[in-house]
């Protein structure tokens, strides 16, 4: 499997801009003015590969810590359990003396001692698709079986979804990363590791291996093994933050299946013209009806707390009472899977002139909100995976006001909601309207600050002046 992350994504230009325009100049490997960069490559015996990187200073959330091009691209659709798709890749990295030279930098390294059980297993692998393969690849890269067989493992373990890159692979796994890496915006564009929260002086800067990051952990330990080889030992599983949980393992197993099954069935385009069944907004509906009987889902609907945004959360917070850290997990990613279905739910009835339901406008709003609730628990405010919530906020409020204003009467002129929107400055707002507007606008405010905070453009133009270099090529960033 690819070494996908809750971190690999692309995010829209809405929030952060689009990275097709170029910059002209050469590249530095170093952070603009020769000022001290916020990260550094440092020895970490801790992990297998025996390296990470380290913050040399106060990392603020929000900094591009490293922007680097591959030193060799593939297709996202690449499988690392496709011994061809390996094969492949080992073929053009022996065809190059520079790439070749550059993945000996990357565990594992012709000095290291490979376990026996990787080496055992990749050769099994290769054996089983074809007893003669191994064979022929050694012949046709002119290298020894031990070598073709550590340089498919080197693919396997620091292989990023559209390709190798020297530094990035240094970054180590956590269950709760302090960073994110930002899917590249176009095929020779770098990719980017930012900060999601402030870093101390010396903390360790890590991203997240599994995909999707809010993953049961009984997931994420068996796919951190099987495709990398390693217990987790970030902080939060070695004080078991993350294990416990109100279900037992069948039913977490149940729930990854069940999960799985419903994020399948609404990645519909309705550009592809799929079936009537599948455009009817009671497809949808039984969808989200699936989602909702899942116990982690069940907590009251309260739209009356939008305008606190943003808020410190606690355990308190009315979307994580009586859940475990490590279900809040699963609950997001639940939640993630509702927002989307509701919102197919509303494209498709708007495809086929159906009337929008009630129903999916107010699942769309619910679970945007409590989604924000759980995200920022555990990923903190500054997250891009916050900010698009916000957005989905934004959006259902301004839906629901334009569609069922009723609907928002019933929820929003009441005394707790014009309390809570009240302030030294406004004092209670003299109307509904004046209320809904409050909450939009802190909506738009907090979209606004994340996509300063993440944009690469206009606060990193050095970074941009890698499009188009020499593969490989890297940018420290810099408190510029």
């Amino acid at each position: 499997m690819n070494r996908l992350t809750a971190d690999d994504v692309k995010l829209t230009d809405m929030m952060f801009g689009s990275d097709d325009d170029s910059v002209e100049g050469e590249a530095d490997s170093h952070s603009a003015d020769n000022k001290i960069p916020y990260a550094e490559v440092r020895e970490n015996l801790s992990v297998g590969g025996g390296r990470g990187i380290f913050a040399t200073t106060f990392v603020p959330a929000g900094s591009l810590i490293l922007s680097e091009l591959p030193i060799i691209q593939w297709n996202a659709s690449t499988d690392f359990s496709s011994v061809v798709d390996i094969g492949n890749i080992i073929t053009e990295i022996f065809s190059s003396p520079a790439i070749l030279s550059s993945i000996n930098l990357l565990y594992p390294r012709p000095t290291d001692i490979i376990p026996e059980q990787s080496y055992d297993d990749m050769k099994a692998l290769f054996d089983e698709h074809d007893g003669n393969y191994l064979s022929d690849l050694r012949s046709m890269c002119n290298c020894s079986m031990r070598e073709a067989i550590r340089v498919a493992l080197v693919i396997r373990h620091n292989g990023f979804k559209n390709g190798l890159y020297t530094q990035q692979c240094m970054m180590n796994h956590s269950c709760l990363p302090n960073c994110i890496k930002l899917t590249p915006g176009s095929k020779y564009a770098p990719s980017e590791i930012w900060s999601t929260r402030d870093v101390a002086l010396g903390e360790e800067l890590t991203i997240s291996y599994v995909y999707p990051l809010e993953s049961t952990a009984l997931y994420t330990r068996t796919y951190l093994k099987k495709s990398h080889c390693f217990e987790c030992r970030c902080p939060s599983c070695e004080a078991g933050e993350l294990s416990d949980s109100v279900l037992s393992e069948d039913e977490i197993i149940e729930l990854e299946n069940k999960v799985q099954k419903c994020e399948n069935q609404y990645t519909i385009d309705i550009s592809d013209k799929p079936s009537t069944e599948s455009r009817c907004g009671s497809h949808y509906r039984d969808i989200l009806g699936e989602l909702l009987r899942i116990p982690l889902l069940r907590f009251n609907l309260r739209l009356d707390i939008l305008c606190t945004l943003p808020v410190e959360l606690t355990s308190e917070t009315p979307a994580n009472q009586d859940i475990s850290r490590g279900d809040i997990f699963v609950r997001v990613r639940l939640l993630k899977c509702c927002v989307r279905v509701a919102l197919a739910w509303v494209g498709a009835s708007e495809a086929i002139h159906e009337d929008v339901s009630e129903d999916a406008a107010v699942l769309f709003l619910w679970a945007s909100l409590m989604l924000y609730f759980s995200q920022v628990l555990h990923l903190g405010h500054c997250h891009p995976d916050v900010g698009s919530t916000v957005h989905d906020i934004l959006e259902g409020l301004r839906g629901i006001r334009l569609k069922f204003p009723a609907l928002l009467e019933a929820y929003f002129s009441t005394v707790e909601w014009q309390n809570i929107c009240a302030s030294p400055e406004t004092g209670s707002f003299a109307n509904l309207e004046a209320s809904i507007s409050a909450a939009m606008l802190r909506c738009e405010k907090q979209i606004a600050a994340m996509k300063q905070m993440y944009c690469t453009a206009s606060t990193h133009p050095q970074a941009l002046k890698l499009i188009g270099q020499t593969p490989g090529s890297i940018y420290w960033g810099s408190d510029t």
